[in-house]
């Protein structure tokens, strides 16, 4: 079992903060006494709550906009000095549809979110750990490691986001930062909130397990490759997928 006290005061990074594995991933580091740098294009959950104090940072960007998002690690670099860990956790899902029919603006979009933000953020959070030393845990899915028809942007850049890392733990490895990827199955997020029954229960029949993941179990993965018990970890793609790609 990780030891929540290992996370205490230590900086923790959040892309997606404000939805889904993201939200659930912040309100476990909060628990844990982290100071949180949370991202997000919306942190509405976040107003009236204990989140919102002087320790943790919000900032409400699009991820995409490139000035923005150098700002924002301008402030961080300045309010933390360094980061310990850091979840890039924002990803969108893009239209539904055969390649010759996809189109290239959404195309470029989710490139954009869930491809390109990651590597931007990894080029400032990098800097941020190299004096003490830390973790990158960046979301893949399983659409990362298998196919999926009429989905080609998701999954190409699922794909990619493991190469990325794959590229850039070596890189890093030997400077003391670790980088992995954390690949969920179908969750139980609002991504995933808008699919009717049927949907729901054909894609729930892929997965050995026979059902979603609740987010704490993504989360608990996180939670340990950011942790000092996966000190062995690195460039590592941890699926976590309830049994569907093995079949």
């Amino acid at each position: 079992m990780v030891d929540k006290d290992y996370f205490r005061n230590k900086s923790v990074l959040i892309t997606g903060a404000g939805s889904g594995i993201g939200k659930v991933a912040t309100e476990r580091f909060f628990e844990f006494g982290s100071k949180l740098i949370l991202i997000d294009a919306d942190l509405s959950f976040l107003k009236e709550t204990e989140l919102d104090n002087e320790d943790n940072l919000l900032l409400e960007i699009d991820l995409t906009d490139s000035k923005k998002l150098h700002e924002a690690f301008h402030l961080v670099a300045i309010r933390y000095e360094t980061i310990h860990c850091a979840f890039n956790g924002a990803g969108i899902g893009g239209e539904f549809n055969a390649v010759e029919n996809y189109s290239l603006d959404n195309w470029n979009k989710v490139m954009a979110v869930n491809l390109t933000a990651v590597f931007e953020c990894m080029k400032y959070e990098i800097p941020l750990m190299l004096k003490n030393g830390g973790s990158i845990v960046n979301c893949g899915s399983l659409l990362s490691e298998v196919g999926y028809a009429n989905d080609s942007a998701y999954v190409a850049s699922k794909h990619a986001v493991v190469g990325l890392s794959k590229s850039a733990a070596l890189e890093y490895a030997s400077k003391g930062v670790r980088i992995n990827v954390v690949s969920p199955g179908f969750t139980e997020t609002p991504m995933t909130g808008s699919y009717d029954s049927n949907k729901k229960s054909e894609i729930e029949n892929k997965h050995a397990l026979q059902r979603f993941a609740n987010p704490n179990e993504i989360v608990d993965a996180i939670v340990w490759l950011c942790s000092d018990q996966s000190t062995f970890v690195c460039g590592h793609n941890l699926i976590v997928d309830g049994g569907y790609t093995i079949q």
